[in-house]
Order: structure tokens, then C-alpha cells, then sequence
């Protein structure tokens, strides 16, 4: 919850947020994956080959249209002993789980750093306005770190 408003984030395995939604009204967390899926694919035509999540998106219905797509369902189950099942005979589900959790904290940078301690954007629609600046600007600190990253990677070969 951030002002009041549910925030989800959608980021790429390099860091940059690819899809973002300020929810208005709170929805049940899985009612998210589905048209975050399609927002992905069919709206910005991205190849989604894989999606990792907590327990609160994991549902039948994720779980039958990911299988669907053919795209890897890294969903955490909420039920315990599927999760260990699973962890033992996926060991990828483990590291996307693991990789998943620094979400969380993508989260905390978006508002800290991008947006201020205390965001001054009063309504809904300033806010939305607010949140979607803070995404531009961290996804172009993320990619020139990104640049700068391979910059230094070819120096160091040279």
C-alpha cells in the first residue's frame, strides 16, 4: 500500500519496470497477473517466458491460462508442500523466487528516491501522474547503470 493506493510493479530479470498499474480501488492480488500478462504481450508485445510472484497471486485460474501461454509459472504456491515439491524439482523456481523478493525493495527505491519521502500529489489522477515519472526516471537510472555497467565489462577485457 503506498498513499493509500495499491502499487504494482512488473520489472524485467535486469531491473527495469515494464509494467506498472496504481490501483484505484483494491482488487484481490491475483485478479493482477492475468492483466498484467496481457498488457505484456498483447498492448507492448513483449515475449513473457516466464513469472515469478508470492503467494498472493497464486490461483487455479493463473495457473491454467500461464500453462496455457507456455509460460513458466514461478507463482510461490500457497500451499507449503507443493512449494518444497516444487523447489526440489524446479531448482530455477528457488533463484526467480529469490530474484523476485528485490521487488519489494523496488518498490521502497520507487518512492524514496524517485518520488520523495512524503509524495505531495493530492488525487488519484495526480498521484497515477506522480507514480509514472518516478517509473520513467528509475528506468533510466537503471539503464544507464546498465550502460555504465558495460562499459566498465569491455574496459576490463580490453
Amino acid at each position: 500500500m503506498e498513499f493509500g493506493n495499491k502499487l504494482w510493479l512488473g520489472e524485467s530479470s535486469q531491473g527495469l519496470i515494464v509494467d506498472y498499474l496504481l490501483e484505484k480501488q483494491q482488487t484481490n492480488d491475483t485478479k493482477h497477473v492475468l492483466p498484467a500478462l496481457n498488457r505484456l504481450t498483447k498492448q507492448q508485445g513483449l515475449p513473457v517466458k516466464k513469472i515469478w510472484g508470492d503467494r498472493g497471486l497464486d490461483s487455479a485460474t493463473n495457473k491454467k491460462k500461464l500453462c496455457e501461454e507456455g509460460i513458466y509459472n514461478g507463482l510461490c504456491p500457497k500451499n507449503v508442500t507443493e512449494f518444497r515439491d516444487r523447489l526440489e524439482k524446479e531448482p530455477d523456481l528457488g533463484a526467480g523466487l529469490k530474484r523476485r523478493a528485490g521487488t519489494e525493495a523496488r518498490i521502497a527505491i520507487i518512492i524514496k528516491n524517485f518520488m520523495g519521502d512524503k509524495p505531495r500529489a493530492k488525487g488519484f489522477k495526480h498521484r497515477q501522474m506522480m507514480v509514472g515519472w518516478a517509473v520513467l526516471t528509475h528506468n533510466l537510472w537503471v539503464l544507464a547503470r546498465l550502460e555504465q555497467a558495460g562499459l566498465e565489462e569491455k574496459q576490463k577485457a580490453a
